[in-house]
C-alpha cells in the first residue's frame, strides 16, 4: 500500500506501485538413482529446477512438492531435507521484483508420471532431463541454481 500526504492528510493512491514487490516460491532438487532432474526450457535453452508460487495458507514444503509435481508430472517424491533459499531480483513489466525460493532436496521413489498433473503453460514448454550430478552444475544456467545444486549434491553422499 503505497501512502502520500496531501493536504496534511495521508490517503491510499491506488495509481502508484510499491517500488519493490516482494514474491515467494518453493520447489526441489531431485535425486533418482545416481542423477537429478533439470527442466529444459526449450524456447530459452535453460536448465532450471522445478519451483512455483506458494498459494495462500499453503506450507513451504507443501508447495515444493505440489509445484515439483506439477512442473514434472512425477508423483512418487519425498521431501528429504530443506535446502537454502534461493533469492533474486528481476524486473517484470517495469516493477521490481524480490523473490524468494525455498528449496528442498527430494527423492524419486519410482519414474511414475502423471501427464495430468502438469500445468497447462508446462506442457510443451519444459523437458525432463536426468543427468549426472557433475552435469548438472555445468548446465544449469543460473548462479544461483548451480549453488544449491551442490549444496544438495554433498547432502545426498
Amino acid at each position: 500500500m503505497i501512502l502520500s500526504a496531501f493536504a496534511g492528510q495521508l490517503r491510499y493512491n491506488k495509481t502508484m506501485k510499491p517500488k519493490v514487490s516482494f514474491e515467494f516460491s518453493a520447489g526441489g532438487i531431485i535425486f533418482y538413482k545416481d542423477k537429478i532432474l533439470l527442466l529444459h526450457k526449450v524456447d530459452d535453452d535453460i536448465y532450471v529446477i522445478p519451483k512455483g508460487h506458494i498459494e495462500k495458507g499453503e506450507r513451504v514444503e507443501e508447495a515444493a512438492l505440489r509445484e515439483t509435481q506439477e512442473e514434472t508430472g512425477y508423483v512418487n517424491l519425498k521431501v528429504k531435507e530443506k535446502l537454502a533459499p534461493i533469492e533474486y531480483w528481476f524486473r517484470q513489466e517495469g516493477q521490481l521484483i524480490h523473490k524468494k525460493v525455498y528449496i528442498f532436496a527430494m527423492e524419486l521413489k519410482n519414474e511414475k508420471r502423471d501427464e495430468g498433473l502438469l500445468e497447462e503453460g508446462e506442457k510443451g514448454n519444459y523437458e525432463n532431463v536426468w543427468v549426472l550430478p557433475d552435469e548438472a552444475l555445468k548446465l544449469a544456467s543460473f548462479k544461483n541454481t548451480k549453488e544449491i545444486i551442490k549444496k544438495a549434491i554433498g547432502l545426498s553422499k
